[in-house]
């Protein structure tokens, strides 16, 4: 129903819109919360125009949902937890997994993937 309102006769098919999510979590969050982005095309114009000036999903503030559930299941695995994550940047929270996980779970290609998305759709 959703598809239909927003997208009309020629909605994409789920896999697409899937595939065209930006998903993934501000540190430190937004709105004194955190939340889960999960952003479809067409962004709104606020949302595109903070993008379009690279104010958006950017790199060390922005950590996409593959990654964050990667790191969560690697620091399990390994019995591990990042006790002062509230009070550390994206920057020094991703650090501090990499070096926990022994560099297991890399943050950099997991925001690569994401970050283009807005600017393929």
């Amino acid at each position: 129903a959703w598809c239909a309102r927003t997208y009309g006769s020629d909605a994409p098919d789920r896999a697409r819109l899937r595939a065209a999510a930006v998903t993934g979590l501000n540190v430190p969050p937004s709105q004194f919360q955190l939340h889960l982005q999960f952003l479809l095309p067409p962004l709104v114009p606020a949302h595109l125009q903070l993008y379009r000036q690279g104010r958006h999903f950017t790199k060390h503030r922005f950590l996409p949902l593959d990654y964050v559930l990667a790191a969560l299941d690697a620091l399990a695995e390994r019995g591990e937890a990042v006790a002062d994550a509230a009070g550390l940047d994206g920057a020094a929270l991703v650090a501090r997994v990499d070096a926990l996980c022994g560099g297991a779970v890399p943050y950099e290609p997991s925001w690569r993937r994401t970050y283009p998305r807005p600017r393929r759709n």
